[in-house]
């Protein structure tokens, strides 16, 4: 009898007092152009998916060395944070630098052996600094590497201090066999 007196039961909902969120719920997916959750930036994969579903979603790219699974990680963070997310990325391999300079490739088009060189042309130059001034207004773009934290490797409880810490929209983990 005692669960039972403290078993909360719910009235349910009467969906036909729901017009104003439903009204709201509508013009927002509308904005949204039939994405639910965050673009990948790949039609034909948000066409499938409707996006990355925050909160439900857990991704895992698997392949081979050198196959391209970072670059893909980066541009799904890439493009959630120019839809203003905000964006954790922790890289068990690469440096912030190298993670940053990626950014710039997949975001704004400049050729990433150049970035990584210092060999980009003069005129090249001149936009891309004019471009990283542009950025200012974007929502944080964390990254967190294994310097971070002393040489040592990711781990859970790190990873929710991060979590509380920054709030992120979207997380990436590349290298997770190292976490």
């Amino acid at each position: 009898q005692k669960l039972l007196d403290n078993t909360v039961i719910s009235e349910g909902t009467n969906i036909n007092d729901m017009l104003e969120q439903k009204k709201k719920d509508l013009e927002h997916k509308r904005q949204m152009n039939g994405i639910l959750g965050i673009s990948s930036g790949m039609d034909e994969l948000d066409r499938i998916l409707n996006g990355w579903l925050p909160g439900e979603e857990l991704v895992t790219i698997v392949g081979r060395v050198n196959q391209g699974k970072s670059w893909l990680l980066q541009k799904f963070l890439t493009e959630a944070n120019k839809q203003f997310k905000k964006v954790l990325h922790y890289s068990g391999e690469m440096g912030v630098l190298q993670v940053a300079y990626r950014n710039d490739t997949l975001g704004k088009h400049y050729s990433n052996s150049q970035l990584m060189r210092g060999t980009i042309a003069d005129g090249d130059y001149e936009a891309y600094m004019n471009d990283l001034e542009i950025d200012q207004g974007l929502p944080e773009y964390i990254v967190v590497t294994p310097n971070d934290f002393g040489g040592k490797m990711l781990t859970v409880s790190m990873l929710r201090t991060l979590i509380k810490k920054h709030k992120p929209d979207i997380i990436g983990i590349d290298q997770i066999s190292l976490m």
